[in-house]
């Protein structure tokens, strides 16, 4: 059986609860926190109580075919199957499994980084920063994973 030498804990240092499922990675917290995300639900500067990493399981040929109809529809599905808020919640998708996240502090006098990530194993993983890479299937272009990293700090963002 696979050990994950690098798991997230089940609270982190900066104050947030994490959930590890098959599926997914959430991280709740028990009051309003900042984010800046990129994520396709609520994402920008917004208020959050939780942050998800969310595994499509399977193939799609657009977003449409996705239940809701869209990444954000879909997500927002997700965290009300978890009961959480959908207008405080944002949430990355990736095809890379949740087992194999990676998780990591930094702390440094009184400031701490946490991070959570994970990304395509074997087939999908890209270095962050890469451009559009595609690889040709059978004469079909099919579009690689994702690397999805949340970052998580004890320290106020400044606008």
């Amino acid at each position: 059986m696979f050990k994950n030498l690098y798991e997230a804990p089940q609270e982190l240092a900066t104050g947030g609860y994490v959930t590890r499922e098959l599926h997914s990675v959430t991280v709740h917290f028990d009051d309003i926190h900042y984010s800046l995300s990129s994520g396709q639900l609520n994402g920008g500067y917004h208020h959050t109580l939780a942050v998800r990493n969310q595994q499509l399981t399977y193939q799609i040929e657009t977003e449409k075919d996705l239940p809701g109809g869209s990444v954000a529809d879909y997500l927002a599905q997700e965290f009300e199957h978890i009961d959480t808020p959908v207008h405080f919640s944002t949430a990355l998708l990736t095809s890379a499994t949740m087992h194999l996240h990676a998780y990591a502090k930094v702390e440094e006098h009184d400031t701490i980084v946490e991070t959570i990530v994970t990304a395509g194993y074997e087939k999908t993983a890209h270095r962050a920063g890469t451009g559009y890479c595609y690889e040709e299937r059978d004469g079909d272009f099919i579009v690689p994973g994702t690397i999805n990293i949340l970052v998580f700090t004890n320290k106020a963002f400044n606008r």
